[in-house]
């Protein structure tokens, strides 16, 4: 190894070292404090990840903490959810809100990555990307089927005139779609989902499968009161003839 690699996996450890003791002070601290999980009230909690990978794409090759914040009232959920890597050379911020009936839940996404100005939201100069998501979870099969198109903001492509030639950018409406299926073996959780894009855009240049994710969970007994989920995953995408491995924990 390198001294620049030593250095990456000594700042790794600590950061982990660091959630970790974080984690389980809020984990102590929430054991008296109101907050709900899955229930009417507020949600805070975090992940750490030894690389970002959202939907098959990488996003960061870095370690990203991903703080989630969010506050739930019968059916309707809103909530802040972040990801910053610990070079601090990537970061973003997104809010969403989302509304739950019977088996189906719709949810609108304000991504912003970048560092330019948040509160600008002109469709042709902003860094936001609005996306429009829908979930559908069978009542008797543990399948989550999910569908999202990407409808306002930074997602352009360049259209040429060919008699003028002459430049626009319209929006390419980036869509994706997956299927997820999710069961528990010895006490380990595993979902294996499907995922691809019907159109050209963001999540590859032609329609086709994008994401095949085998992700595996398991609790850590750390004390009698907490444990501290693990979680692991295998990314492939076949666009782009790409696989990942990714290692997180949360608190």
């Amino acid at each position: 190894m390198t001294k620049n690699s030593y250095l990456l996996f000594a700042r790794i450890l600590l950061y982990m070292v660091f959630i970790f003791l974080f984690g389980f002070s809020l984990k102590a601290y929430s054991q008296e404090d109101t907050t709900k999980t899955g229930e009417d009230g507020i949600n805070v909690s975090a992940d750490l990840v030894s690389s970002y990978v959202w939907r098959g794409v990488c996003l960061d090759l870095s370690p990203n903490i991903q703080p989630t914040f969010s506050y739930t009232k019968g059916n309707f959920e809103v909530g802040f959810w972040g990801s910053v890597n610990i070079f601090g050379t990537y970061s973003e911020t997104d809010i969403y809100l989302s509304y739950s009936y019977k088996n189906l839940t719709f949810t609108f996404f304000d991504y912003f990555t970048g560092n330019e100005k948040y509160f600008k939201y002109d469709n042709n100069n902003t860094s936001h990307v609005f996306e429009v998501l829908a979930e559908f979870t069978p009542e008797k099969i543990p399948l989550k089927i999910t569908g999202g198109s990407w409808v306002y903001g930074d997602d352009k492509k360049m259209i040429i005139n060919s008699i003028s030639g002459d430049t626009t950018f319209a929006n390419q409406y980036s869509s994706y779609v997956e299927l997820a299926y999710m069961f528990s073996s010895n006490q380990i959780d595993l979902e294996l989902s499907i995922g691809g894009t019907p159109i050209e855009g963001f999540y590859g240049n032609k329609a086709g499968i994008n994401n095949i994710t085998l992700s595996v969970e398991k609790k850590i007994s750390i004390n009698s009161k907490y444990n501290l989920p693990i979680k692991a995953a295998v990314v492939a995408n076949l666009q782009e003839e790409k696989i990942f491995m990714v290692l997180g924990i949360k608190i």
